[in-house]
């Protein structure tokens, strides 16, 4: 019990120290003094410290890659692993690597196929793929069978059918997702990008500042989501992306 206590205190603190951006140490704190005894829980920390890393584009922290290698040869000893196949398939779909999220999500679909997370991250790397974005929003709607009511489902949906020109649609389900939760930074940014594309561009601007007031930067962005952002900064005035 001491060492589940110690573990999880030093989880905490990592992530305190991934908010103030000493990733360094918090890989420190996790992968270099793991004790070996719940190996999956020891990669999990260490993940999703790099995902943070990877979402902010930071650049690699010295102790990345051996942090890296640490996780991901515990992943290879746990092929059957759910939660260690989701958080590895978010880490490198913040790192730009589609192709390899695809494949980590469709093992893990394979071993939990009605999961609406892991349905719901294979949409968001389908969404990334050009090749496979054809499928994402077939994949979110068996998500959100699961799941109907769920606001990050349908703010996925919502992404998915902006990445397929349906913009409109897309405002409709933030605009009842916003009324909501009025401070979700990435509801905002979603319905910001939908507003633009819609050439509506001071409620483009309000809802940008809005998301960019309530914290966006400390969000976990995609590549395609972080690009949108700075897209829109740069076209609207006012705004300011990370």
């Amino acid at each position: 019990m001491k060492s589940n206590n110690s573990a999880a205190f030093r989880a905490q603190y990592a992530q305190f120290l991934v908010r103030q951006k000493q990733y360094d140490e918090a890989l420190a704190l996790t992968f270099e003094k793991a004790d070996g005894t719940d190996p999956a829980r020891d990669a999990l920390a260490v993940i999703r410290i790099l995902t943070a890393v990877a979402s902010q584009g930071e650049g690699q922290p010295s102790r990345g890659a051996a942090a890296e290698k640490f996780a991901t040869d515990i992943g290879a000893s746990q092929p059957g692993n759910v939660p260690l196949l989701l958080e590895l398939g978010v880490l490198r779909l913040m790192q730009g690597r589609a192709p390899d999220a695809l494949k980590l999500f469709e093992s893990a679909q394979k071993r939990s196929p009605a999961n609406p997370a892991v349905l719901n991250n294979l949409a968001l790397a389908q969404l990334e793929s050009p090749d496979r974005r054809h499928e994402a929003l077939a994949t979110i709607d068996k998500a959100l069978a699961f799941a109907p009511q769920s606001a990050e489902l349908l703010d996925s949906k919502a992404l998915i059918l902006i990445g397929a020109g349906r913009y409109q649609e897309a405002r409709e389900i933030l605009d009842q997702l916003c009324r909501t939760q009025t401070r979700n930074p990435r509801l905002r940014l979603h319905l910001a990008i939908a507003l633009f594309q819609l050439r509506d561009e001071p409620g483009s601007r309000s809802n940008a500042a809005q998301a960019t007031d309530d914290g966006l930067e400390k969000e976990l962005l995609t590549p395609s989501e972080r690009r949108l952002w700075r897209q829109i900064a740069n076209q609207v005035a006012g705004v300011t992306a990370k």
